[in-house]
């Protein structure tokens, strides 16, 4: 194992004696790296990513003593970071379309263009499926179009989850870098 890896998993077994100085550091270590990763699912917004981070050190903190027993406690962190975001992404999703039922009008527009951009979206994405291994395309549709589970996927194909979920990684991974070279950056909002 790397020096400071295991100097930070030493400074998380100190955090689970409840040793604020030990907490410190961590915040120290860990707030910038936090940030970025955050920011990289909200657009790099300052505000909630802050948020975001403040709840996840509060976390660290409260749930100290079990963190402590972790092999990989720095994993934990990212893990409650990321499922935190997708919650918060969720929250915005909802609040908008909250705020469109208020202008029916301006809706009745919007779902137009909504419409042919989601179409447009979607013909681009069965292109980026010719992309993917067969697998991988395999994964994807049950996933997605079937709207099966990993686990169930997994024993469809007789094989473990993990390999589902690498399978699901290397897939969306294929599709975003698809998406990303053929969409005009002015047009993702």
């Amino acid at each position: 194992m790397d020096k400071p890896k295991e100097n930070n998993i030493t400074l998380f077994r100190q955090l689970g004696e409840h040793s604020e100085t030990a907490f410190d550091k961590l915040y120290g270590i860990y707030t910038g790296r936090l940030l970025v990763f955050i920011g990289t699912y909200l657009s790099f917004e300052t505000e909630p990513a802050e948020d975001v981070l403040a709840e996840v050190m509060e976390a660290l903190w409260i749930q100290r003593e079990q963190i402590a027993t972790k092999t990989d406690p720095e994993r934990w962190m990212y893990k409650i970071a990321k499922n935190r975001v997708l919650e918060m992404r969720k929250v915005f999703i909802r609040h908008r379309y909250e705020a469109l039922d208020e202008y029916p009008e301006l809706v009745s527009d919007m779902l137009t263009d909504s419409k042919l951009e989601r179409d447009e979206l979607e013909g681009l994405v069965w292109e980026a499926l010719e992309g993917l291994t067969p697998t991988e395309r395999e994964v994807f549709e049950c996933k997605w179009l079937e709207g099966l589970t990993s686990a169930a996927i997994a024993k469809r194909h007789g094989v473990i989850e993990q390999t589902v979920n690498n399978q699901m990684t290397a897939a969306r991974k294929k599709i975003g870098e698809y998406l990303a070279e053929h969409l005009d950056p002015d047009d993702i909002g």
